[in-house]
C-alpha cells in the first residue's frame, strides 16, 4: 500500500514538473510574411528605434509608422506581443486594410512565439511605476484603456529562432469573416523552458502621457468596414470625449499607421 502510494506521488509530482517546464507561447499580429521576418536584419523583429519609455510606446506616440523618419531616439525600443490569443486575431481584423483599389481585405499573420527575460508585462511594469511615482490616475486610466490587450513588451529583438510558428489568416468573402489559411512551423526555432521576465521594466516614464495633442494632428480609426481609406481616417472632435476614448483612438491610429508603412512595403516589392 505504501509502495502504492509513493508511486501516485511520484506521478503527481512528475505531472506538476512537467507542466511547470512547459513553454507559454505569446502573439503577435503582423502583415508581413514569414518571410520577410526572416529576412530582417537580424532576422526576427526588430524595434524601430531605442526609446524605453514603455508609456509613450502603449499609448502609441514612439511607434514608428506614425512618424517613420524621426531619429531612432524617439522611436520605441519595443515590439508588441500579447499573450492572449483571441486578442490578437482580433487586432488583426480590425485593423486589416479594406477596398485599396480593388485588393480587398487582405491577410494578416500571428506569429507565435517564445518569450524570453526581455519581454515585459505592460501591467506589471505600469503597477510598479504607480506605486513608484503616485500616478494612480494615469495608470489607472491607461490600464482600463489598454489593459484587455494583454501586452508583453519585447525590448529591442524577437529572434527568428524564438518564432515556433506562423498561422495566416484570409477573408472569407461568404463567409464574412477571418479563417485560418495556413499554418507553417519554423524549422529555426530552438526549444528552451524559457518565459517572460518576472519582474517590470525598470526604467519609470519621467512624466504623463500625452493624450491631448491639438486636434489638428489627432486621428481616429472608423472601427466599421469603409470602401476607402479616407473613411478610415477622420479628424477628431475639438474636444476629446474622454481620456480613456481619445488614448483608445490614438492608440489605433499608431497601430493602422505602422502596419500602414508594412503594407506600403509590401505593395512595393
Amino acid at each position: 500500500m505504501k509502495i502504492v502510494k509513493l508511486l501516485t506521488l511520484l506521478f503527481v509530482l512528475f505531472l506538476y514538473a512537467t507542466q511547470s517546464l512547459a513553454v507559454v507561447f505569446f502573439y503577435r499580429v503582423d502583415y508581413r510574411p514569414f518571410t520577410r521576418i526572416s529576412a530582417n536584419n537580424p532576422p526576427g523583429f526588430n524595434a524601430w528605434g531605442t526609446n524605453d519609455d514603455l508609456l509613450r510606446h502603449v499609448e502609441g506616440a514612439s511607434l514608428g509608422g506614425s512618424n517613420p523618419t524621426s531619429p531612432a531616439s524617439e522611436q520605441s525600443a519595443f515590439i508588441s506581443t500579447t499573450s492572449d490569443l483571441n486578442q490578437a486575431i482580433s487586432l488583426g481584423e480590425t485593423i486589416t486594410i479594406s477596398g485599396i483599389e480593388g485588393l480587398g481585405r487582405l491577410p494578416f499573420y500571428i506569429y507565435e512565439i517564445r518569450p524570453t527575460d526581455n519581454f515585459y508585462s505592460v501591467e506589471r511594469s505600469f503597477r510598479y511605476y504607480e506605486q513608484q511615482t503616485g500616478d494612480t490616475e494615469i495608470y489607472n486610466q491607461m490600464l482600463a484603456a489598454f489593459g484587455d490587450q494583454r501586452e508583453y513588451a519585447a525590448y529591442l529583438h524577437i529572434p527568428i529562432a524564438q518564432i515556433h510558428r506562423v498561422i495566416r489568416y484570409d477573408y472569407n468573402a461568404e463567409r464574412n469573416r477571418y479563417e485560418v489559411a495556413q499554418t507553417v512551423d519554423n524549422e529555426d526555432y530552438v526549444d528552451a523552458p524559457t518565459g517572460p521576465n518576472p519582474g517590470p521594466y525598470p526604467r519609470i516614464p519621467a512624466s504623463g502621457p500625452a493624450a491631448y495633442l491639438p486636434p489638428d494632428i489627432l486621428c481616429t480609426i472608423s472601427l466599421n468596414n469603409s470602401s476607402s481609406m479616407s473613411r478610415f481616417f477622420t479628424r477628431s472632435l475639438s474636444e476629446p470625449v474622454d481620456y480613456v476614448t481619445t488614448m483608445k483612438n490614438r492608440k489605433r491610429c499608431h497601430i493602422m499607421m505602422e502596419e500602414m508603412s508594412s503594407i506600403s512595403d509590401l505593395l512595393l516589392d
